[in-house]
């Protein structure tokens, strides 16, 4: 018998986990002390399902920061390697967060849901920690916690037919980067995890008929991000932030509407 994981009270289930159960789920992996899809059993099939028709991927695991209160921006401000001052509400930016020395720490998206608003959709690191601690040492007026939201990401060549055939044709009309009552553009993320299971269904069901299906965003990424000649190495490319600290950018990243 191979190596196996126990799963304990300190890794957490996404509330799409039994769904994925039943879909046949195989493998997972562990991100932001929860569990991440990823793999159905056959890398290839998922492989052609996200270049070639619809892939759904639980990326509840990409855990919220909401900041909120009178100095939520002066918070968010200072954390980000990103200048954030002349983003509008409902729009989303790409905001490295460094420490003291200029070392990436975290990369997420943030949205901003009204002034005195933001959400940070982190990649894999107790970010929450950091800005919170960060907001409190500097006496802001803001709260710092976690909301409770699952997003879902819905990738591949057909997304937007069966986004829009779940939802309205007025999901086209999406901007990049941008997101519509808290739901940003692809991937969509339930406010409440009591409703993400049925939501989940209901995804499932509007796109089987456009080849819609659950995989893990690790494999099928990695082959898309291998062919296309994606390095994720980190390394110093010059210059300084708006607060005077370095950032550490992806060597050859892009960010792309529905990319990973």
């Amino acid at each position: 018998m191979g190596l196996q994981i126990p799963v304990g009270s300190r890794i957490r289930k996404s509330p799409f986990h039994e769904a994925l159960l039943a879909h046949g789920l195989t493998h997972a992996t562990v991100y932001n002390h929860m569990l991440m899809p990823a793999s159905f059993g056959d890398p290839g099939a998922e492989y052609e399902a996200l270049v070639e028709r619809v892939s759904l991927w639980d990326v509840a695991c990409e855990r919220q920061v909401e900041v909120v209160g009178p100095e939520a921006f002066e918070l968010v401000q200072y954390v980000s390697a990103r200048d954030m001052a002349g983003c509008a509400v409902g729009r989303v930016r790409y905001a490295p967060i460094c420490d003291h020395e200029g070392t990436l720490l975290n990369d997420p998206m943030i949205l901003k849901l009204a002034e005195d608003r933001f959400w940070f959709s982190i990649a894999d690191s107790d970010l929450l920690l950091w800005v919170r601690a960060v907001g409190a040492e500097r006496g802001l007026d803001c709260r710092v916690f976690e909301p409770d939201a699952s997003p879902l990401g819905v990738q591949g060549p057909r997304a937007d037919d069966t986004m829009a055939a779940l939802l309205g044709e007025w999901v086209r009309d999406v901007p990049f980067f941008s997101f519509v009552d808290g739901r940003c553009g692809t991937p969509c993320g339930p406010r409440e995890s009591r409703s993400a299971s049925t939501r989940a269904a209901r995804r499932s069901t509007s796109g089987s008929s456009r080849g819609c299906s659950p995989t893990g965003p690790t494999v099928p990424a990695r082959r898309r991000r291998s062919r296309s000649g994606w390095n994720g190495s980190c390394r110093w490319t010059g210059g300084t932030t708006s607060s005077g600290r370095r950032p550490c950018w992806p060597k050859g990243s892009g960010v792309r509407r529905g990319g990973w």
